[in-house]
C-alpha cells in the first residue's frame, strides 16, 4: 500500500478510520451502561452509585438521617433506620405508639410489635424484654405483662 498512518488517540486501522470501542473491556461496574466516545467512555450510573466506573456506593447514611438514637443501615439508593426503642417511622421521628418502661435494667415493651420492632421474651415470664443501655424521652410507663 506504500503508506503508514499515525492515528490520533481513539482511532485505529490502516486508514485510522476505526473508532476504538473503549467500552469493549466493560469498564463500567454494577451492570450500568457504557457510552463509547472518541478516546474515552462514560458510565451512566444507576441511582445509588457514583464514580468514573460507577463503583462507589453512595453512603445515604452520611447525612445522619436517623434521629433520636436510631441507627442507619446503608443500602443501594436508600437506607433503613433501626429506631431506638420508643421511636418509630422512616427516620425515627415519631414517638412509638407502644409505651416502654425501664425495670431493673430491662426494657419492657407494653405492646410489642406495633412499631415494627421485634421484642424477644428473654425472661420466660411472657413479658417482651429488650436489653438496652440507654433510655430517653420515655413516659407514660405502667407495669404490664403481655400474654
Amino acid at each position: 500500500n506504500g503508506y503508514t498512518c499515525t492515528c490520533v488517540p481513539g482511532y485505529e486501522g490502516l486508514n485510522c478510520d476505526v473508532d476504538i470501542d473503549e467500552c469493549a473491556s466493560s469498564p463500567c461496574l454494577n451492570g450500568v451502561s457504557c457510552v463509547d466516545g472518541i478516546d474515552g467512555y462514560s458510565c451512566i450510573c444507576i441511582p445509588g452509585y457514583e464514580g468514573l466506573h460507577c463503583d462507589v456506593d453512595i453512603d445515604e447514611c452520611a447525612s445522619n438521617p436517623c434521629l433520636n438514637g436510631g441507627t442507619c443501615v446503608d443500602g443501594v439508593d436508600g437506607y433503613i433506620c433501626s429506631c431506638f426503642p420508643g421511636y418509630e417511622g422512616p427516620e425515627c421521628t415519631h414517638p412509638d405508639s407502644s409505651p416502654l418502661c425501664l425495670q431493673s435494667g430491662v426494657l419492657t415493651a407494653l405492646h410489642p410489635g406495633t412499631s415494627g420492632n421485634t421484642y424477644e421474651d428473654t425472661s420466660g415470664s411472657g413479658e417482651h424484654n429488650l436489653q438496652v443501655t440507654q433510655l430517653r424521652h420515655i413516659s407514660d410507663c405502667k407495669t404490664r405483662q403481655d400474654n
